[in-house]
């Protein structure tokens, strides 16, 4: 793998954290979790050498059964809380307003 790449384990960082900035209603940019991912992830990784890059988990995520996804409308001032191995997105925007969050991880 390539220098920009890290291993599965140990992690890059342990504990990531969206704080929102701005009220996020139905279609406006909320983000997409599915629960549970980070035990699916995790399992793969221990179980198959193959996932020891998190590169070739996301080049496979595709074809990973994570079960349905949950969409997030959160408000000003809610922080989301994810493991290094959680599954989420950005859900589209389809709003005028952007929407502002500010990430952190440790």
């Amino acid at each position: 793998m390539g220098e920009h790449h890290h291993r599965t384990f140990p992690p890059v960082f342990r504990l990531g954290a969206l704080i929102y900035l701005n009220d996020i209603g139905p279609h406006s940019g909320g983000t997409r979790v599915w629960p549970g991912s980070q035990r699916v992830f995790e399992d793969l990784a221990r179980a198959h050498q193959r996932y020891e890059w998190r590169a070739a988990i996301l080049a496979d995520i595709q074809q990973i059964d994570l079960g349905e996804p949950l969409d997030l409308m959160p408000h000003r001032g809610d922080i989301l809380f994810l493991h290094h191995l959680s599954a989420h997105a950005g859900s589209y925007n389809a709003s005028k307003r952007p929407r502002f969050a500010i990430n952190m991880k440790w």
